[in-house]
């Protein structure tokens, strides 16, 4: 099984630095499934003052779906939108990727492989807005299927759960995130074949050397 595929209808936009300006934290976590497809949460915590414009702006980062939610969090309101797509890469300026037994027939393990590219939007934010202390941390979440294996640039990493605080800027960056599922299926039928051939040759065995003929001692 391979999948692969690029962005389209569920893309992630650039993220406003006014998204940032008006909240305390923003992040975007992102899910990928077994069989490629994909789940994205974007959300914003912000002063309850400032929901209504934390809401308008995390619209524009995901632009295709509706205000999921809003809940109060102490002196912070939570809100997020989320979206479910059968292609992950849909999500974004991605690459989601699988190398199963196809094309890798000898190994037991599926290698998954999500590669995502974040850019910023200045829009109408001002040089203080954009250079100023007030911008929230920016959380890039990635959850794969399996364990993670390598990640770039370097991540905080737990299983398979890949987080990065984004550093806010006019450069694109671009995170990688390499994961392993084990075949269990094709690892439990690679050990029945080989206990079957074990158990043969130990039933045959015997046999093949009680027919091999000595050759006479001469006296």
């Amino acid at each position: 099984m391979r999948y692969h595929g690029r962005a389209a209808t569920l893309a992630l936009a650039a993220i406003p630095y006014l998204l940032l300006s008006s909240s305390e934290q923003a992040g975007i976590r992102t899910h990928v499934a077994p069989d490629g497809s994909g789940e994205r949460a974007v959300w914003a915590r912000s002063a309850p003052g400032r929901t209504d414009e934390a809401a308008r702006y995390l619209a524009t980062a995901l632009p295709t779906t509706a205000l999921r939610g809003m809940a109060k969090e102490g002196d912070s309101v939570l809100i997020w939108r989320d979206a479910q797509v059968a292609d992950a890469a849909s999500l974004g300026e991605a690459e989601a990727t699988c190398l199963g037994i196809v094309q890798a027939p000898l190994s037991i393990f599926t290698t998954h492989t999500w590669k995502e590219t974040l850019k910023f939007d200045r829009g109408d934010a001002t040089d203080v807005e954009i250079h100023g202390q007030g911008l929230a941390k920016l959380k890039y979440i990635v959850e794969m299927p399996g364990t993670i294996t390598s990640q770039s640039p370097p991540a905080k990493v737990e299983g398979n759960v890949a987080e990065w605080d984004v550093p806010v800027g006019d450069e694109t960056a671009v995170y990688t995130v390499e994961s392993r599922t084990i075949r269990w299926p094709y690892l439990v039928l690679w050990v029945w074949v080989l206990l079957f051939v074990i158990s043969k040759a130990i039933v045959y065995a015997p046999k093949a050397a009680g027919k091999i003929r000595r050759k006479p001692r001469k006296i």
